[in-house]
Parts: C-alpha cells; structure tokens; sequence
C-alpha cells in the first residue's frame, strides 16, 4: 500500500525587472554610461589593449591600437593596473568563497 502525497502546483507571478521602475531622463543615462565607459577604461586598460590589437588590420584600428598602448603605458606608470589587478583578484576570491 502506498500513500502518495498530493500537492497543487502554484505557479508564481514572475517578477520583472522593470516593475517598479521609474524612467530615466536621457541626461541621466548619458551620465550613467559615460561613468561606466571611464571606470572601464581605468581599470579594464589591458581589455581595451586586448580589444584593439584583435581589430582588422588598418589605418583606425593601428591608430586606437597606438592609443591603447600609450594609455596602458599611462595606466603602468600610475599604479592603476596594479590597483586594478588586485581587485580584480579580490573579486575573483569573494566569487569563489560563495
């Protein structure tokens, strides 16, 4: 003899993310992307070197090329990329101890 149990399924609302949200006016945006794009370049300089040496062959892509060496060359002099590595380090330890 079995006793099977029996439950109903209730099948919740699901949450999106823009419930609750208020819009942004396009200043703000402007404001929010032009942040993110500075951080990224502070400490992301080695992607951004990474990203333009894989860029087709040409005259643009030698030119950002060039600026993306001289701004890793600045980001080296400055500490950042040291700064920035360890954080990076950091974050990598507190993603693995969860």
């Amino acid at each position: 003899m079995s006793t099977e149990l029996k439950r109903d399924i209730v099948y919740k609302k699901p949450v999106e993310v823009v419930d609750g949200a208020r819009p942004l006016p396009l200043v703000e945006v402007r404001k929010i992307i032009l942040i993110a794009a500075f951080v990224t370049l502070l400490l992301g300089s080695h992607a951004f070197q990474a990203w333009t040496n894989n860029l087709p062959i040409g005259s643009i892509s030698d030119f950002l090329l060039y600026v993306a060496q001289a701004w890793q060359g600045w980001m080296d002099k400055t500490g950042i990329t040291a700064f920035a590595d360890t954080l990076r380090t950091l974050l990598h330890a507190f993603e693995g101890s969860r």
